[in-house]
């Protein structure tokens, strides 16, 4: 059964989440008369507080879902809470869909009304203690969210420090140190500087959407931001006897990205590859400009290198280790992915996932396949153009020095 749905917000992580979850969705900024015909109404309570008097008459032909914040959930009446579902904000998608399909089931019941009313009765007493059992469910997630993101806050500061502290003692500053200290030294800088990269990573991950933000835009040379991920990942690779083979063309037009973030991007991917790869097994890296169409994911794919036409930047990372489980190759970038271990690679961590919300941020595409001959390859495909990505506001443009459209 397709459900009709009226959205009635002007938070724009709400809006981006519902329509992942349902493209049809209908959003306005205030009431419209249209909306008694739709199946579910959202109603965002930071739009309004006050609900338009239709919206609180039980209609059975209708489902009325409320968004609201941590702070105004406390101060809503039980009343309300038990005749009304409640979401709390910033929406999660497999929440959303949850609910979704709760209504959907609801409607579908009371279309057939020779149904018996025991049955109804119960049923609507189950509804409400999963709806109670939902909100504390969200409530709980909140407060890992929140634990989490400052736990990882507080671990930076000792990591940037442990990173000095070795540079200090790398160069000698404290005293002589011999080649073989000082090569250690280094790989102990190098193992710090990525765990702060990956902690940082983790800590975006957290709060993406409850905070936004945007990449440092900067005109800057992605074959920079290639070797600066394989130096950081070699010690990884010389300890697994593996060889790098980097073909990384410069970007035939201007490419502004955030090289910290695209470097982690790439860096991740590889670390991913070097451990799934055998010793003595072999990565390669290519890096060059391609046209593609951003409007459909298959037209990303089978983007076309060496025209004048390019448009974006594609960077492939194949290796000749096990390649991946052909139903997980899309499951393999999310956070929450199974690792069952040993050789199989159905779940990268969340290394993968991190490379995931960077290419998202830049307005591009990552995905993952196996290779013929073996093994698996990764590709990213990044625009050229600011215009393709989310809009920058006139202060961002000028501190960045870019021209306006």
């Amino acid at each position: 059964m397709g459900l009709t749905i009226y959205l009635f917000t002007s938070d724009s992580q709400v809006l981006a989440t519902m329509q992942e979850v349902a493209p049809d969705v209908v959003c306005e900024s205030r009431w419209t008369d249209q909306a008694l015909s739709a199946d579910v109404c959202i109603w965002d309570l930071d739009l309004a507080s006050e609900l338009p008097s239709v919206l609180m008459a039980d209609r059975e032909e209708q489902q009325l879902i409320l968004l609201v914040n941590e702070r105004t959930l406390s101060s809503m009446s039980a009343d309300l809470l038990a005749r009304r579902c409640a979401l709390v904000k910033p929406l999660k998608s497999y929440t959303v869909r949850a609910f979704l399909e709760l209504a959907t089931r609801t409607l579908s019941l009371r279309e057939r009304a020779h149904e018996a009313d025991q049955l109804r009765s119960d049923r609507d007493a189950l509804v409400q203690y999963a709806l109670a059992a939902n909100l504390k469910l969200q409530e709980y997630d909140h407060q890992r969210t929140n634990f989490l993101a400052r736990a990882l806050h507080d671990l930076r500061a000792p990591l940037t420090a442990l990173h000095g502290y070795c540079s200090l003692l790398a160069d000698g500053q404290l005293g002589p140190v011999s080649n073989e200290q000082r090569e250690l030294f280094h790989r102990m800088q190098s193992s710090t500087r990525r765990l702060s990269r990956q902690t940082t990573g983790m800590f975006d991950l957290i709060i993406r959407g409850h905070v936004r933000k945007e990449p440092n835009w900067t005109a800057a040379d992605i074959e920079d931001a290639v070797d600066q991920a394989v130096y950081e990942v070699f010690p990884l690779l010389q300890d697994k006897d593996q060889t790098v083979a980097v073909n990384v063309a410069a970007a035939e037009k201007p490419f502004w990205f955030d090289p910290e973030q695209i470097t982690q991007a790439v860096m991740n991917v590889l670390e991913n590859c070097s451990k799934f790869t055998p010793k003595g097994g072999s990565i390669d890296i290519r890096g060059y400009s391609v046209a593609c169409d951003f409007a459909s994911e298959f037209g990303v794919r089978n983007s076309r290198p060496g025209t004048r036409s390019s448009n974006a930047y594609r960077i492939d990372i194949h290796d000749n280790g096990p390649g991946i489980q052909p139903d997980l190759l899309a499951a393999i970038f999310e956070q929450y992915t199974s690792y069952s271990g040993g050789r199989d690679r159905s779940g990268g961590g969340l290394g993968l996932a991190i490379c995931k919300m960077v290419v998202a941020a830049h307005a591009g595409f990552i995905w993952a396949d196996n290779r013929e001959e073996g093994g698996a390859s990764f590709s990213m495909v990044f625009p050229f153009q600011l215009s393709v990505m989310r809009p920058m506001d006139a202060a961002s443009r000028a501190q960045a020095g870019i021209a306006a459209d």
